[in-house]
């Protein structure tokens, strides 16, 4: 089952959060969730350091978050880099910034207007 984005993509409607998995098992519970249930979406964020093991992986929808911890256009930059790298050109790749939530110490997300 997948969802029809607005610019006409598809995007898988269900996934395989990996997160949380030891690293070592990941390439086989993956190539079992995608042979035998069709899985074609995984998410995975930068804090669980996972993205590596899916390089060797190909046809997949990759959702992973930059950590909140380097928010800030130069930090984001080079973390988004950085997961890129690490997933050696496997998927395509929806990025998305991990708990966003505000915080004074950070003067451009402007917490006292919110």
């Amino acid at each position: 089952l997948d969802f029809k984005l607005n610019n006409g993509n598809l995007f898988p409607a269900v996934g395989l959060g990996i997160g949380n998995m030891q690293r070592d098992r990941i390439p086989n519970v993956l190539g079992t969730a995608m042979l035998q249930h069709g899985v074609q979406l995984v998410d995975t964020a930068m804090a669980s350091n996972t993205d590596a093991a899916l390089r060797d992986t190909r046809g997949l929808q990759v959702v992973t978050k930059v950590w909140y911890t380097h928010l800030g256009y130069g930090r984001t930059k080079l973390a988004v880099e950085d997961m890129l790298d690490g997933l050696n050109g496997c998927c395509a790749v929806t990025m998305l910034i991990h708990w966003p939530r505000c915080r004074d110490d950070i003067s451009w997300m402007h917490c006292a207007e919110e």
